[in-house]
C-alpha cells in the first residue's frame, strides 16, 4: 500500500494525516500528527454481522498511557492502571459522532481504536482522535455517512481562539485585564498552637459564611 500523506492548517498549525504505513490489517488506519502530539487510530470491521442483538455494535476505545508523556510508571505494580476520566471521556466523544453515521439495522461490529503515540501538552490527543476515527472510515470499506470534524475553541476576554492550549487562550492571545474578584476579608494567622489554630478556623468560617 502506498504511503499518502495530507497536511493542513489548522489555526496556525499543521496537521498532517498520514496512511498507508501501519497497520496495513485494519480496515483502515491513519497517523495524526499536529504539534509534537502523535495519535494512531485503527478501525476494523467483522466479517459476519452479530445475530441476537438490537443495538449498533460500535466499539471506541482511547489508549492514553504515560509512555505518550515521556513518564514511566513507579509505582509498586509498575503497570498501567485503569482508564483514566480523560481516556473515558475521550472514548466517548470519540462514538458520539460516528454512531449517527451508520444506518438503522447496521449489526456488524466495528471497533475503532485511537493509540495516543506522543503528547506535547499543547495539541489535544482527544481532538485528533475524532479527527482520526472520522478518517479512518472514510476511504475504508467501513460505509459510513460521514466524515465529521472536531476542535477546541476558547474564550480569553472576550476573544475567541481556535484549538488553544490546556489552560490558556491559545497563540497569540492578547493579554487582558484579570477579572476582578472580591472575596471574603482575610485574617492574620495567630501562631502554630492548638488554641491559636481553633480561634484562627473560627475567624475564618464566621467571614466566610
Amino acid at each position: 500500500m502506498a504511503i499518502v500523506t495530507k497536511n493542513v492548517d489548522v489555526a496556525g498549525r499543521r496537521l498532517s494525516i498520514e496512511t498507508g504505513r501501519v497497520a496495513e490489517q485494519a480496515n483502515g488506519a491513519v497517523i495524526l500528527r499536529q504539534g509534537d502530539s502523535v495519535v494512531l487510530s485503527t478501525a476494523v470491521m467483522s466479517k459476519e454481522p452479530r445475530l441476537g442483538v438490537d443495538f449498533f455494535p460500535l466499539t471506541c476505545d482511547y489508549e492514553g498511557k504515560l509512555y505518550a508523556v515521556g513518564k514511566i510508571p513507579g509505582a509498586f505494580m509498575r503497570r498501567e492502571g485503569r482508564p483514566s476520566e480523560t481516556a473515558i471521556i475521550a472514548s466517548r466523544l470519540t462514538d458520539r459522532p460516528l454512531r449517527p453515521l451508520f444506518p438503522d439495522g447496521f449489526r456488524l461490529d466495528i471497533q475503532v481504536v485511537s493509540t495516543v503515540l506522543s503528547s506535547d501538552q499543547e495539541n489535544d490527543p482527544p481532538i485528533l482522535s475524532i479527527n482520526g476515527a472520522s478518517t479512518d472510515l472514510t476511504p475504508s470499506n467501513i460505509h459510513s455517512a460521514g466524515p465529521v470534524g472536531a476542535g477546541r475553541v476558547g474564550l480569553l476576554h472576550a476573544t475567541g481562539r481556535g484549538h488553544p492550549p490546556p489552560g490558556v487562550g491559545g497563540p497569540g492571545a492578547a493579554p487582558g485585564p484579570p477579572p476582578a474578584t472580591a472575596g471574603p476579608p482575610t485574617c492574620a494567622r495567630p501562631p502554630t498552637t492548638a488554641f491559636g489554630r481553633s480561634r484562627w478556623n473560627r475567624c475564618c468560617w464566621s467571614t466566610r459564611r
